[in-house]
Formats: structure tokens, C-alpha cells, sequence
């Protein structure tokens, strides 16, 4: 006689049978199955009793770990896989985006970002063998990278407008503002126009991968030349000296732009002291002055150097002596 053993898997009718020899005071007996599933053991002894029990043979839980990891935006796909790690028998892999602040699509596991910003990444493997399905959510954070910015402002002369070339290669897309200032630091209002020697920044706005950037560059406005001329020497009396009096009112500034205010200052002397008509007298040591003095340098050629005056002879003292002669 024997005991018969048979395991049946739920929810099927085929079963495994075993003939196990009976032996006497025998209490247990074993019964292997190789699918998944729930089976119920019925044992039978020689008697004819019989005694059922059940046992389930559930998979493996899947082995995946994830870690959260920052990025700086590079400009390439992320392989998002990367966030995770898979014990052995892990099924096919999926991955989706579940959240987070930023923007992107995702084809396989490569993530192309639209928008830096966190992303939740889902993992789904799909049951394989004995392991199950598993799933598993990891951060990813793209921080935005560094934007470039480059400016550059020609020197110009006075009365010639500047011209601004601002450039980025990043966040060409944004607004940028460019402010001003001078030598000293003091920060204009808008773009100079002035002579003087000044520093400029552009800031270009932050955009969806790159933050705001900026850049410094130093320019000169040159001072404008000025030719004087017009400039009138006055006649004198014979004094003994070669000193010569000038009268620039109806001076001609060569060169000065409309609206502005100039002056000039003179030294004047006769080549030598004698009295004479249409004497030449030379002019030295111009100097500018006015309100737009700043703005303006004399021309280191052509300027007014020569005008002529004339010296008067001094009326001199004729004494007559008449001696009276008595008759």
C-alpha cells in the first residue's frame, strides 16, 4: 500500500500525483511545485483518510533602489535610468514622469529638458519569472546653467553717438538692459554722451535653462577738436613794452556743435616795442573756457597764432625858451 499525495494549483484541474511508499509510523510527506501560484495538498493514508493543506508559491519582490541626483542643464538628453539601481531578474523597464516643477519629454529613459526645474521619474519592470513587478520614484533636479553675455562700445568723439553691441549665446531669447557709469563710479541714467572715459554693463534676463547673465565693458568719448580763430589785437599808445592787448567777442570756434557755449583766453605781444601801424602780434597760450569747455580740446594744428595792431607814438613835450632882450 502507499499513501497517494496529490498538489493541485488553484483554479486548475490538472494535478501532479506521487506514489510514496507507505512505512510504517510515516507522519509526512513533501510535494515540490515549479509555477507560481496557490496549491492544496490532499494526502490519503492506506485507511483511505485523507488530510488537505494548502501553500503558495508567491514571486520575489523587485529589487530597485532609487537616488535622488542634481544636474546643471548641459543642453543634451539625461538618461534618467541613471536615478535608479536593479538587483538581478528585474523585468523590462518604463519610465514616466509623474511631477515636479519642470518641463520635458521622455522617450525611453532619455529625458530632453524644455524647462529646467525638479522632475519625479516613475520606474515600472514588469514581472519576470519569479520576481515581481516593481516600481520606484526618484527627484531629479536640473538647475538652470550659467548664461553668457558679451558687450562691446566703440570709442567715439563728441557729438558722435555710441552704439552698443550686446550679445549672448544663451539668453539671446530674454531682454537685457545696459546701464552706465562714470570714471568715478556714479551711475547715469542713461547713456552718456559727454567726453570722459566710462564702464557699461549688460544684464541679459534669465530663461528657462540658463540664469541672468551679464558683462562689462569700458569705452571713451574723446573730446572734439576745436580750431580758434577771429581773435583782434588792440592798437596802443607807445608804452615801452611789447605787451599786447586782445579782443576775442567776435572769435569763430571751428568745429563747436550746435547749442554749446565756448570761450577763449589769450596771450597777445608785439615782436618788439617800437611804434609802427599794422605791427604783427603774436598769440599764445589759448585757453578754453564756457560750459562745454569739457567736451572740446584745441586742434593741435591750424589755430589762430598771428593778428596785427599799432603802436602810436607818444605826443612828446616841446619847450620853447624866448629870452627878452631890453632895449
Amino acid at each position: 500500500a502507499a499513501v497517494t499525495v496529490t498538489a493541485v494549483k488553484s483554479g486548475e484541474t490538472d494535478a501532479q500525483a506521487q506514489s510514496i511508499p507507505a512505512n510504517e509510523g510515516q507522519t509526512a510527506v513533501s510535494q515540490t511545485a515549479a509555477d507560481l501560484g496557490t496549491y492544496t495538498i490532499e494526502a490519503a493514508d492506506k485507511a483511505g483518510n485523507t488530510t488537505t493543506a494548502a501553500f503558495t508559491i508567491a514571486p520575489v519582490d523587485a529589487d530597485i533602489k532609487a537616488e535622488p541626483k542634481t544636474i546643471t542643464y548641459d543642453a543634451t538628453a539625461y538618461d534618467v535610468s541613471q536615478l535608479f539601481t536593479f538587483g538581478d531578474g528585474v523585468g523590462t523597464k518604463t519610465y514616466t514622469v509623474t511631477g515636479g516643477t519642470g518641463f520635458g519629454t521622455l522617450s525611453g529613459s532619455a529625458l530632453t529638458i524644455s524647462q529646467a526645474g525638479t522632475f519625479i521619474i516613475s520606474v515600472t519592470t514588469a514581472p519576470n519569472g519569479y520576481t515581481a513587478r516593481g516600481t520606484a520614484l526618484a527627484t531629479l533636479t536640473v538647475r538652470k546653467a550659467q548664461g553668457t553675455a558679451a558687450l562691446t562700445i566703440e570709442n567715439v568723439t563728441y557729438g558722435t553717438p555710441i552704439s552698443p553691441q550686446p550679445s549672448s549665446t544663451t539668453n539671446a531669447d530674454k531682454g537685457y538692459t545696459i546701464t552706465y557709469k562714470t570714471a568715478d563710479g556714479t551711475q547715469l541714467q542713461t547713456a552718456p554722451t559727454d567726453a570722459g572715459d566710462y564702464t557699461a554693463t549688460v544684464t541679459y534676463e534669465a530663461n528657462d535653462f540658463y540664469e541672468a547673465a551679464s558683462a562689462t565693458t569700458t569705452f571713451t568719448i574723446g573730446r572734439k577738436e576745436i580750431v580758434i580763430s577771429g581773435i583782434k589785437a588792440k592798437d596802443k599808445t607807445y608804452d615801452g613794452t611789447t605787451a599786447a592787448g586782445l579782443v576775442c567777442d567776435d572769435v569763430v570756434f571751428g568745429g563747436i556743435l550746435e547749442g554749446d557755449t565756448l570761450t577763449i583766453s589769450a596771450e597777445g605781444a608785439f615782436a618788439d616795442a617800437e611804434a609802427g601801424e599794422a605791427k604783427t602780434v603774436a598769440i599764445t597760450n589759448l585757453t578754453l573756457g564756457g560750459e562745454s569747455a569739457a567736451n572740446y580740446v584745441l586742434a593741435e594744428a591750424g589755430q589762430q597764432t598771428t593778428a596785427t595792431a599799432t603802436i602810436t607814438a607818444q605826443a612828446g613835450e616841446i619847450t620853447t625858451q624866448i629870452e627878452k632882450k631890453e632895449d
